[in-house]
C-alpha cells in the first residue's frame, strides 16, 4: 500500500490499531482508508466505496513493482471429490445455487439492525422468495449414470417417466441391473435395466455388466453371477447363455 501510495502521490498515514474492537471502530469515527471484505456486516452502514487501483498486473508484481491492485484471493471450501457419484443430487443443487452480494449484504444489514440470528434471517428470506430457490431445486426423476429412476411407494424400479412422476426418485441401481440412458420428451435421465442373459453385475451402481467369462454361462436374466458348465460340458466363448456338450469320447475335468 505504502509504494502505490507513493507513485500515486496519496497524502496517507499508516494506522496500527491493537486489536479487533478498535479496528472495526475507528472507520466509524474517522473518514480513513480500511480495509474490508464481503460478505461481512462490519462496516455496512458507512456505505464504504472501494478504492481501485489499476488491474492486477503479474509481471510488475514479480520485480516487485506494485503499482497495480494485489492479485484478488478467492476463499473456496471442497466438501467431497466424488461428490458428483455419491450425492448428485447435491451437487445439482449446490452449481444452481446462485445468490448475489446485493442480496447477502442486506441480508447482513437486517441481521445487524434486528439483532436477530442469522437462521432466522435465512428462513424470512426463504419464506418470501419461493420463486427464487425453486429453480435451484434438482428434478428427482433426472438421474445420473449408476442411478435409476425409482418408485419410493411400490419401490420398484421404473423404466420411464410417464404419468405421474410425484414418486420418483433416483436411486442406485442393483447387483443384476446397470444403468442406462434414457433421453425422453422431460430430457436425459437414467433407468437400470437387468443384464442379458449371459452377462452378470456382483456390484451395484453399475453402468453395464460383466460377460461371463470361458467356462461359465447364465441363462436368466438380471443375474448378479454367473454359473460353472456342469461335468461333460464346456464354454470356451464368453457371454453365453448355455454350455455345451462335449462330443463324444470327451468330458471335461471336475473340479
Amino acid at each position: 500500500m505504502m509504494q502505490r501510495a507513493t507513485i500515486y502521490n496519496m497524502p496517507v498515514a499508516p494506522v496500527d490499531v491493537k486489536d479487533w474492537e478498535r479496528f472495526a471502530s475507528l472507520p466509524q469515527q474517522i473518514s480513513c482508508l480500511f480495509y474490508a471484505w464481503e460478505p461481512d456486516p462490519t462496516f455496512l452502514g458507512l456505505q464504504a466505496k472501494m478504492l481501485m487501483f489499476p488491474r492486477y498486473n503479474r509481471s510488475d508484481w514479480e520485480q516487485g513493482f506494485a503499482s497495480t491492485a494485489a492479485q484478488g484471493v478467492r476463499l473456496e471450501k471442497y466438501a467431497s471429490h466424488d461428490l458428483q457419484i455419491i450425492a448428485p443430487t447435491v451437487r445439482e443443487l449446490l452449481s444452481a445455487f446462485s445468490i448475489s452480494f446485493d442480496v447477502v449484504n442486506q441480508l447482513l444489514a437486517v441481521q445487524k439492525a434486528q439483532g436477530s440470528s442469522a437462521m432466522d434471517v435465512a428462513c424470512s428470506w426463504v419464506q418470501r422468495n419461493r420463486d427464487i430457490w425453486e429453480k435451484w431445486l434438482p428434478d428427482t426423476t433426472a438421474c445420473f449414470p449408476q442411478f435409476g429412476l425409482f418408485d419410493k411407494v411400490t419401490e420398484i424400479f421404473k423404466d420411464d417417466r410417464e404419468g405421474d412422476t410425484s414418486n420418483l426418485i433416483c436411486k442406485a441401481c442393483g447387483s443384476g441391473s446397470f444403468s442406462a440412458s434414457l433421453r425422453d420428451g422431460k430430457g436425459l435421465t437414467y433407468v437400470c435395466r437387468p443384464c442379458a442373459p449371459g452377462y452378470a453385475q456382483p456390484s451395484g451402481a453399475s453402468t453395464a455388466c460383466e460377460p461371463c467369462p470361458v467356462g461359465e454361462y447364465q441363462e436368466e436374466p438380471g443375474a448378479s453371477s454367473c454359473k460353472r458348465c456342469a461335468f461333460g460340458q464346456y464354454q470356451n466363448a464368453t457371454g453365453q447363455s448355455q454350455c455345451r456338450k462335449c462330443p463324444a469320447e470327451r468330458t471335461t475335468l471336475g473340479l
